[in-house]
């Protein structure tokens, strides 16, 4: 009598495994030229500097900033808010010598402008900093957070380790950008850049027109809505004095080989009445923020401060601003020069007597 046995785990043939293997290692050097092709071409260039094609800017300034910051040297850096959009590192280098790099990023937070700057002072012997300044940065609700809007903040991105390397290698859209420049390479597509977030550019963006306008309507965002209540501006207040000290006066203090250009910006006589119109707590917020970087200059003798805030000339004319307070390239070009002209920057008492044009001027002039 003869029995069968059975096996519930029937093994493969030699053709099926041939065909397993194979698939697999496809798989693999599909996967392998991939990643290369990530690495040679470095849409983000995070590893080198774009060489054989113009730099993609399509994305948001915190994810370009990190090949700016980590690849491209300079013994000199421009940083700020949206505030330093508009300026231009060649204005810069014209004026004041030295290779220029910029860091900007709409809506920086004091924990953002604190790790740009400590990474890039570590990166990159830094002989000079001019800092676009902007109170909202330090009192801005989030000030101690690195921001979760614009597309986020990739940290990743600017410590890169081994693990976010091969992340970065891998990632398909990282991929498919590769392709998109090898294609524009050989003249097959072409990729629209937005020219406004180039590190050197003097555009902002498009959509925005300067002109009275344009600053009209935004003095009527601020000046017409409710104020924020009086606990709010309190905590308003103190946040910014908080992570003034914790992000801010630490770096200056640990860097005192480095030139801190401090530059308070002009905005129109428009943003300081809306501030007056909407409750003047707001407006002398931002005054007391003067204050603060008069101390800081007091205290550190590597911060020098540049105050363009009280050119009437400049903030009643509205063709050169966006808004109340963003400011065209023509600006900062003039910002520039200026700094060329007088690299001692402005006197402790030219800034006090500023602060007092600033509120009689903003007081008497009419709403635009």
């Amino acid at each position: 009598m003869s029995s069968s046995t059975s096996n519930s785990s029937v093994p493969l043939s030699t053709g099926g495994k041939a065909y397993f293997i194979g698939l697999v290692g496809l798989t693999l050097g599909f996967l392998v030229c991939a990643m290369t092709l990530v690495w040679v071409v470095d849409p983000l260039q995070l590893f080198r500097v774009a060489k054989f094609y113009p730099a993609v800017i399509s994305m948001d300034e915190r994810t370009q900033n990190a090949g700016v910051l980590r690849n491209y040297p300079g013994d000199s850096l421009i940083i700020g808010s949206s505030l330093s959009q508009s300026c231009r590192a060649d204005d810069f280098e014209a004026a004041l010598g030295g290779k220029f790099e910029r860091l900007s990023a709409a809506g920086l937070s004091a924990k953002e402008l604190n790790f740009y700057l400590e990474q890039r002072l570590k990166r990159f012997p830094t002989r000079r900093v001019y800092h676009i300044s902007y109170w909202f940065t330090f009192a801005r609700q989030g000030a101690e957070e690195y921001r979760s809007d614009f597309s986020g903040f990739p940290e990743h991105f600017y410590t890169f380790g081994l693990w976010d390397r091969t992340k970065y290698l891998a990632n398909v859209d990282n991929m498919t950008r590769s392709l998109e420049i090898m294609f524009e390479r050989f003249g097959w597509t072409h990729i629209e850049r937005i020219a406004f977030m180039d590190r050197n550019s003097g555009e902002t963006d498009p959509n925005r027109v300067p002109g009275r306008a344009s600053v009209a309507k935004s003095y009527k965002v601020i000046a017409k809505r409710p104020g924020p209540s009086q606990s709010y501006l309190s905590a308003e207040r103190a946040r910014m004095q908080r992570t003034f000290e914790a992000y801010y006066v630490p770096v200056i203090a640990g860097h005192p080989d480095t030139e801190f250009n401090i530059i308070m910006p002009p905005a129109t006589l428009s943003y300081y009445k809306a501030y007056e119109t909407s409750g003047v707590y707001r407006r002398n917020t931002i005054l007391l923020f003067r204050r603060m970087l008069l101390e800081l200059a007091e205290t550190y003798p590597n911060v020098i401060l540049h105050d363009f805030s009280a050119d009437k000339a400049t903030i009643t004319n509205y063709d050169l601003f966006f808004d109340t307070h963003h400011f065209t390239n023509a600006i900062c070009a003039s910002i520039a020069t200026q700094l060329a002209a007088e690299p001692g920057g402005t006197d402790s008492a030219t800034i006090l007597e500023n602060e007092k044009r600033i509120k009689k001027w903003s007081h008497d002039s009419p709403a635009p």
